[in-house]
């Protein structure tokens, strides 16, 4: 299910929970402090669907016939 598809009795209440959360049950502040970041390989390899077009992460594309696809053009389910 897309999340636009769910209906608005179910995320309205969320929603409205979510923005009259007093700010210090919701954020943490703390003092700021250096850490070592080391990048990790990103995952983030796409491809145009050579029926459609539409820009797809390589988790999302089925391989038919050489072609890449999106699910839709697929045909998968």
């Amino acid at each position: 299910m897309e999340p636009q598809d769910i209906k608005p009795e179910i995320t309205d209440p969320l929603v409205k929970k979510a923005v009259s959360l007093p700010d210090e049950k919701i954020l943490f502040v703390g003092e700021v402090f250096n850490t070592d970041f080391e990048p990790h390989k990103g995952t983030f390899e796409w491809h145009n669907c050579d029926k459609c077009g539409e820009a797809v992460f390589a988790i999302g594309l089925r391989i038919v016939n050489g072609k890449y696809l999106c699910m839709p053009c697929s045909g998968y389910e």
